[in-house]
């Protein structure tokens, strides 16, 4: 098979939900029938410590199955059987948004088709006049403005009048929702908007027009030739209000962009950031941990102390003004990586007002399983050995701040678990 070919496949086994090197793994072990981990990591190109812990993961997920041995032999599972379930959520999801597009459709027609000279509804509005017609649309808004901007709309929001407009109803208290996907990845122009509204971010580019909704009460859906339909259908509005709500839901708060910019900007040296970016910079980061990790003697040093210097290593090699950073830098930067890194774990640092004291929140999803993987990573001792956890354990100790309680709190009706830190400011004691 075309080296080409394997890539595409490869990057489609990634887009289902595996790691590359899980990936490479699987794509090899199918081309092999039944092989040995050494063959397997010969074949792929992966190390092969780094075979066995694929294969151990694909395992789990029940994507390989083991054959004991010595050595143990290692099979795939049918393709169709263990990917089917993903591809239909997909299906589920893209057919779930093609019946509200079709929802959007029919409700058109339908108010058109009542169009009279009556009860007027629905309006078509020429180029020239939809500019002016949304301007006023917006300056009427009193509780709430509700808008799916496509890229190429987006920047009409950005500047000039229509800049001037946002910014002032937000300061009337209208609660502004944009919902927009990234155009050549680029953030700044949404950035733009973050003071005025709450923006989320799609990773699909999932319609042509924009919608405008005022109030719930009146809007516009805008093409891309600038023409607009004005309505003010009640149904139009509602299942409008509906997208909106859709699309918020499944979309980024920017400011989660904004704060993985201001944490890897360095990294990417002022290109535009990406999805694939910060998943490059991430695995980059945990990949240096590793390799620091293993250059390092750790025969007569402890496990976790030997994890949190190579930590820290490689965040000042990645990041060159770590060392001058102040404490609350260093915090928000490891607070981010964390966040951008961790699939449904989540960090909260909290100082006082005061800044005599510092809480750490330490958020995981609750099962019986993480439960058990909880206390075999522990191990009796209270701190969660994750790398980012045990760097800014040390940064708040060299700070001055000592550990105290630590408090876990299990939610089965939210199903999270909740580890909570408490650290103190060290009195400094002066000898006379």
């Amino acid at each position: 098979m075309a080296e080409e070919a394997k890539e595409r496949i490869i990057a489609g086994l990634e887009d289902l939900g595996l790691s590359r090197n899980e990936a490479k793994v699987y794509y090899v072990l199918i081309t092999l029938g039944e092989s040995k981990a050494s063959e397997i990591a010969k074949r792929s190109g992966v190390a092969r410590e780094k075979t066995y812990k694929a294969l151990k993961k694909l395992k789990s997920k029940g994507y390989v199955k083991e054959i004991k041995g010595k050595p143990s032999k290692w099979i795939a599972e049918p393709p169709d059987k263990i990917f089917n379930p993903t591809i239909e959520e997909i299906k589920r999801r893209v057919s779930e948004q093609e019946a509200i597009i079709k929802i959007l459709e029919d409700l058109h027609l339908k108010a058109r088709s009542k169009f009279d000279k009556q009860e007027v509804s629905v309006w078509e509005v020429g180029d020239r006049d939809s500019d002016q017609l949304i301007l006023n649309l917006i300056k009427n808004a009193n509780k709430k403005l509700e808008m799916v901007l496509s890229p190429y709309h987006l920047t009409k929001f950005t500047y000039g009048e229509y800049k001037d407009v946002l910014k002032k109803i937000s300061k009337k208290d209208v609660e502004i929702h944009i919902v927009t996907w990234l155009l050549d990845y680029d953030i700044f122009t949404h950035a733009k908007l973050n003071p005025y509204a709450d923006v989320y971010i799609l990773t699909e580019n999932p319609l042509n027009n924009s919608y405008v909704l005022c109030d719930g009460e009146s809007g516009v859906i805008l093409e891309p030739d600038n023409r607009c339909i004005y309505f003010t259908n009640k149904k139009i509005c509602n299942a409008i209000e509906g997208l909106v709500t859709l699309m918020r839901e499944r979309g980024t708060p920017l400011n989660r962009f904004l704060d993985l910019y201001d944490a890897i900007g360095e990294i990417v040296q002022g290109a535009p950031l990406n999805i694939g970016s910060i998943a490059k910079v991430s695995n980059m980061l945990l990949e240096r941990i590793t390799t620091e990790i293993q250059k390092m003697d750790g025969v007569n040093a402890k496990p976790l102390d030997v994890l949190i210097d190579a930590t820290i290593n490689v965040l000042e090699t990645i990041f060159p003004k770590y060392r001058e950073m102040s404490l609350t830098e260093k915090l928000k930067l490891i607070e981010t990586l964390f966040e951008s890194l961790s699939d449904g774990i989540s960090l909260e640092i909290d100082p006082t007002t005061k800044r005599d004291k510092m809480y750490v929140t330490l958020s995981i999803r609750y099962d019986p399983e993480s439960i058990r993987k909880y206390h075999e990573l522990i191990n009796g001792k209270p701190l969660y050995p994750h790398p980012y956890i045990v760097a800014m354990d040390r940064e708040l100790k060299n700070a001055g701040f000592s550990r105290g309680i630590s408090l876990i709190t299990v939610n089965r009706i939210e199903e999270r678990i909740e580890i909570r830190y408490l650290y103190r400011k060290r009195e400094v004691k002066i000898q006379i």
